[in-house]
This record gives C-alpha cells, sequence and structure tokens, in this order.
C-alpha cells in the first residue's frame, strides 16, 4: 500500500541504527517537531529498543519538544508493531 509508511519506517530506522553506531548523530531544530517527526523519532526510540512501550516513547519526545504529540505521531509509533511482525528480531 502506497499510504502504508511501514516501509519507508523500516529502512529509515534499519539507516538510523546504521548511522549512530558509525558514531553519526541526527539534528533536528525545534521548529522542525512537528507530529511526523516526533512520531517517527519516538517510533525509532521504540523500534531500536532504547524505549520499553510506546507510551513510553512519545512521552519521552513529549518532553523533549515540550508539547503533546498529535495523532499523526501517534500512528507512526503505533506502526513500529508491525515492522516488528515483520522483523521479529525487532520490538520484543
Amino acid at each position: 500500500n502506497a499510504t502504508d509508511p511501514s516501509d519507508m519506517l523500516g529502512d529509515l530506522y534499519k539507516h538510523l541504527e546504521a548511522w549512530m553506531v558509525a558514531g553519526e548523530r541526527l539534528l533536528l531544530h525545534e521548529e522542525e517537531m512537528g507530529d511526523k517527526s516526533m512520531g517517527v523519532a519516538a517510533g525509532y526510540l521504540l523500534w531500536s529498543g532504547k524505549l520499553p512501550s510506546g507510551p513510553v516513547a512519545v512521552a519521552a519526545l513529549e518532553k523533549l519538544a515540550q508539547r503533546q504529540m498529535g495523532p499523526t505521531g501517534r500512528r507512526l509509533v503505533s506502526r513500529v508493531r508491525v515492522l516488528a511482525d515483520r522483523d521479529p528480531e525487532q520490538v520484543d
């Protein structure tokens, strides 16, 4: 499905992980922290195992951005379970 972000997120998260392992860093400007970028970032933290659950990842990003994540971002975080179903080594 062209509107399903799961395929894109899986690839993005794998690239982010490789960059982080290589010592690279990702810098997000506060003005760019909309629902989508918050959802992608929270989803990565969940996918990578850096945070234990979707609600914890959402709360962490909300604290960093100093605002509540909207439904678009929360839906992106929820897609991590779909990624885990496709790649059983991710998100226990």
